[in-house]
C-alpha cells in the first residue's frame, strides 16, 4: 500500500471529558483520511446534557487543532444536518467555511433537511488556536470566582 493515498474509515477516536471529571461526556472522531489530498473528517456526539454549553464545539476546535499538528492535513471536513448549524453559526467563515450543501440529504421528525458540508483549513487553524486560548482564559476566571 502506498503510505500517501491510505485512506481508511478510522483514523482516530477521542473521548470528551469535562476538565474536573474523568467521565465521557461525548465523542470526537477523525475519519476517512486522505493523506494524498491532505484531508480527513471529524465527528463530535456530545451528551444533551452539554449541548448548547459550548463543550461540544470546544472539543471539535481542540481535536482539529491536534489533527493539523499531527498529521498533514490541509483541510479538516465536517458534515452535518442543516439544523445544527446554529450551534455553529458563530464560527462560520471565521473558524471553518461552508464548502457544499446537499439537498434533502437528512429526514428528521417528518422534515427533509440539507447536509452541510464545512471545511477547517489549515491557514484558519491560528484564529482556532487563539478561540481556545480565549476559552481556557474565560474558563479559568469562572473557576477562579
Amino acid at each position: 500500500m502506498n503510505f500517501l493515498s491510505f485512506n481508511s474509515t478510522a483514523l482516530l477516536h477521542l473521548a470528551i471529558t469535562p476538565a474536573n471529571s474523568d467521565i465521557p461526556i461525548g465523542l470526537t472522531s477523525a475519519y476517512s483520511a486522505n493523506l494524498q489530498s491532505g484531508t480527513c473528517y471529524v465527528g463530535t456526539v456530545i451528551s444533551p446534557k452539554y449541548i448548547r454549553t459550548g463543550a461540544g464545539f470546544k472539543a471539535t476546535l481542540l481535536f482539529i487543532a491536534y489533527l493539523f499538528k499531527t498529521w498533514p492535513f490541509l483541510k479538516i471536513y465536517m458534515e452535518l444536518p442543516e439544523f445544527n448549524m446554529d450551534q455553529f453559526n458563530s464560527g462560520s467563515n471565521r473558524y471553518f467555511h461552508l464548502e457544499g450543501r446537499l439537498k434533502n440529504h437528512y429526514y428528521f421528525n417528518g422534515t427533509y433537511f440539507d447536509e452541510l458540508i464545512c471545511a477547517f483549513y489549515l491557514e484558519d487553524l491560528k484564529r482556532v488556536k487563539n478561540k481556545i486560548a480565549l476559552l481556557k482564559s474565560l474558563k479559568n476566571k469562572e473557576s477562579s470566582q
